[in-house]
């Protein structure tokens, strides 16, 4: 058990120092330092409309933080495909 503890938190430390990881991290900071971003984020919480939501998109902030999280997304699902093929390449017959 102690093994797999190991190469899970191993494998935690590979992908936080992904660039693509750092950068989401950072864009992230940048919305949550833009007040005025933030305050139409909470306001588009609690009334949700097409207007806001289109101004909150306007911001360069708001979009490469989407990007990025649509290119972890993908990451992730890549990771997926590998392990779903490495467990049926193990898998007994």
């Amino acid at each position: 058990m102690n093994e797999l503890n190991e190469k899970i938190d191993k494998l935690e430390d590979s992908l936080n120092n992904l660039d693509i990881i750092k950068e989401l991290d950072n864009n992230f900071e940048k919305i949550i330092n833009n007040k005025e971003l933030m305050d139409k984020i909470k306001k588009y919480h609690e009334v949700p409309s097409e207007e806001l939501k289109l101004d909150i998109y306007s911001y360069s902030e708001f979009t490469k933080y989407k990007e990025n999280e649509n290119d972890i997304n993908l990451l992730i699902m890549e990771i997926n495909t590998y392990l779903k093929k490495i467990s049926n390449s193990r898998s007994c017959i």
